[in-house]
């Protein structure tokens, strides 16, 4: 081929290619349009549930301790921890949630904020099961939401469409296993092995108490008999060693008139000194019984009013007045000194 054919053929191939230049930069602009359009599309359905409404970025789901899924019965309490933190910022509750029914199954008993061994604070709240039903069976603790204070909004994240929607933390809702309390069915269906009687309280020992009561009952008893014992012998040793003891027991049947009554009296003092006293020998008896002096005055009287009857005017029956001098009385003040000097 001669170098004229060649170039006629070269010529308007090089046209070609330069004439589909421009279309291929048209067609990798078309492409990057329509990628870019599908990536915003993506982002878009991001923010939308399944049932096709955009989430609020005020609702966000947070770290949630739910109770454990089984091994429950009525009258049973569970509890739900909850983190207050909000994309990685701590937050506040506006307010606990109060007590009261959640559900046919589920009734809130308790809320309270704890603080953990890492100083993170958790929403603290117990429930308590309700109903008990007829066989095993799996309820759901309902879903919640807590509201917070102030925006809690993270940095980045896309504002609510709502301006008026308040911050709050979603609580999602939990399965959980109650079992019935006994089988389902009639005693003959179910059958007796399955029925406790009511515990008995145990039986106290009572050997050990009656045991302690009888020597304790005893031992009372002896007392008694011992002090009852001692208290008749110290009687009648007085009786026998005292004098102004036996003197009273001799007077016991006479009148202060009677010259016998008096005699006594003279006998008790006579044995008390250890001689026979007179008015005028009255000192050596209290030296003898120093005791005796604070009746000095009664005594001194008594020897007074004993000299002037028995020697000056005895009466002729056999009885006299004493002129306010009883021997009775004054033997019974000398026997109660006496006795708190018994040996």
């Amino acid at each position: 081929m001669s170098f004229r054919t060649r170039g006629a053929i070269t010529i308007p191939l090089f046209a070609c290619v330069v004439a589909l230049i421009p279309l291929h930069a048209a067609l990798a602009q078309d492409s990057a349009q329509a990628q870019q359009s599908l990536s915003a599309e993506g982002a878009t359905d991001a923010h939308r549930t399944p049932s096709g409404p955009p989430i609020s970025p005020a609702a966000t789901t947070v770290v949630v301790e739910q109770p454990r899924g089984t091994g429950y019965f009525v009258g049973d309490k569970v509890t739900q921890r909850v983190l207050l933190e909000r994309a990685g910022r701590a937050v506040s509750p506006v307010s606990l949630p109060a007590p009261g029914r959640v559900s046919a199954w589920f009734e809130r008993r308790t809320a309270s904020i704890q603080t953990d061994a890492s100083s993170r604070r958790w929403l603290v709240i117990e429930y308590q099961i309700l109903n008990a039903p007829p066989k095993l069976m799996t309820v759901r603790l309902p879903g919640w939401s807590v509201p917070i204070e102030g925006s809690g909004q993270p940095t980045g994240e896309k504002p609510s469409t709502d301006p008026g929607a308040p911050a709050q933390l979603t609580i999602p809702p939990a399965s959980i296993n109650i079992a019935p309390l006994s089988l389902p069915g009639s005693p003959t269906q179910v059958g007796p092995t399955d029925l406790r009687p009511d515990r008995l309280p145990p039986v106290i020992a009572t050997a050990p108490l009656w045991r302690s009561i009888e020597v304790s009952a005893g031992a009372f008893c002896l007392t008694l008999i011992a002090w009852l014992g001692w208290l008749i012998w110290r009687n009648r040793r007085a009786l026998a060693t005292q004098p102004f003891a036996r003197a009273l027991r001799e007077m016991r049947a006479l009148d202060d008139g009677e010259p016998r009554a008096w005699q006594a009296l003279h006998r008790a003092f006579d044995r008390t000194a250890g001689r026979v006293i007179q008015h005028s020998t009255l000192p050596s008896l209290f030296e003898r019984a120093p005791q005796l002096i604070p009746a000095r005055a009664q005594i001194e009287q008594f020897f007074a009013r004993s000299s002037l009857l028995f020697f000056t005017a005895p009466a002729a029956s056999g009885r006299f007045g004493s002129d306010g001098v009883s021997p009775r009385a004054l033997c019974a003040e000398l026997r109660q000194i006496e006795k708190h000097y018994e040996r």
